[in-house]
């Protein structure tokens, strides 16, 4: 499960532990998630740096592990702090590939 959102990181704490579950937030328990792309004629935030580089990911590597996956992504975004949480619970997130989740 991935979340983009101010203070995701608290949204999981409390689904530690379960087998077979996975997530990646875009900021930890205690911060907001910063807004880096704005649409200048609508004066608008449209998204952030996390999001922004989990779709370019995707995109051009549907095959990316999830490790790769989550350390592209922590390094592009700026401001918050990209978390994984549950990974000894999951399973392998070195050879776990992003294209088994998503739909041709």
């Amino acid at each position: 499960m991935v979340i983009e959102a101010c203070y995701s990181g608290s949204v999981f704490e409390k689904c530690l532990g379960n087998k077979g579950m996975l997530f990646i937030t875009a900021a930890n328990n205690s911060e907001t998630s910063k807004a880096d792309m704005k649409d200048e004629n609508l004066h608008v935030f449209l998204s952030n740096g996390f999001t922004r580089a989990f779709q370019t990911k995707i995109t051009e590597n549907p095959d990316v592990t999830l490790r790769d996956l989550f350390y592209f992504v922590a390094t592009q975004t700026v401001g918050s702090h990209a978390c994984m949480f549950n990974q000894s619970n999951y399973g392998n997130v070195f050879t776990e590939r992003m294209s088994e989740f998503l739909v041709k």
